[in-house]
């Protein structure tokens, strides 16, 4: 289902006994004038086979999920970047929805910290793929409570144009042995050290590693 750059606000959904019980994909991509009420909806009437979600460059919080019975156990591919109104306890809302499926998370652009996740149980076991592109207010104990959460098959992170040095990995037994693609381009705050700590957790699959405009 592709609503993408609509005007669709979801809350005149509410009490709707629609159910897409096949649904597989829901793109709501540059839908502005959604509410966090409309995505409750959407998401209340969604199936157990769901596997895309796409919700970039929406007004969502995420909030109005913290405590929902909603389950996206199968959920592959979850699109958040450019949400600028995410806040970090919409982001633990969405992750608590999430199975062990998630595949792809894409957090670009958001004003994400990572903070709260600290102490999580949300285990994302097979998740291939983190994108922090720009996440300026990502923390460095955030980085650790998001690589925590991650499984032994991450293969590509980027964290291009954050604000982490990496200095709060030095000791962390977090090991990231299957990582190919590691984008740290324009990291200004990165340092040797930090930088150390990242390499050691890397296994020898890394194939890039793009360290460009840092100092």
């Amino acid at each position: 289902l592709d609503l993408s750059e609509t005007n669709v606000a979801g809350d005149s959904l509410y009490g709707s006994t629609v159910q897409l019980e096949k649904l597989e994909a829901l793109n709501l991509f540059y839908c502005m004038q959604l509410t966090n009420t409309g995505l409750c909806v959407f998401l209340s009437m969604c199936g157990p086979k769901l596997k895309y979600l796409d919700l970039s460059a929406t007004n969502v919080s995420g909030d109005s999920l913290v405590g929902s019975t909603v389950q996206l156990e199968n959920l592959e591919t979850l699109i958040l970047s450019s949400c600028d109104n995410l806040t970090n306890s919409g982001l633990c809302a969405f992750l608590s929805m999430c199975g062990p499926k998630l595949i792809r998370l894409d957090l670009s652009y958001t004003n994400v910290s990572g903070d709260s996740l600290y102490g999580s149980t949300v285990q994302l076991e097979k998740l291939e793929a983190l994108i922090l592109n720009r996440c300026t207010q990502l923390t460095n104990s955030g980085l650790c409570a998001f690589l925590s959460m991650c499984g032994p098959k991450l293969n590509y992170l980027s964290l291009k144009s954050t604000n982490v040095s990496g200095d709060s990995l030095v000791g962390s037994t977090v090991q990231l042995e299957k990582l190919e693609t590691l984008i740290l381009f324009y990291c200004k705050q990165l340092t040797d050290s930090g930088l150390c700590a990242l390499l050691s957790m890397c296994g020898p699959k890394l194939r890039c590693l793009d360290l460009s405009e840092t100092k």
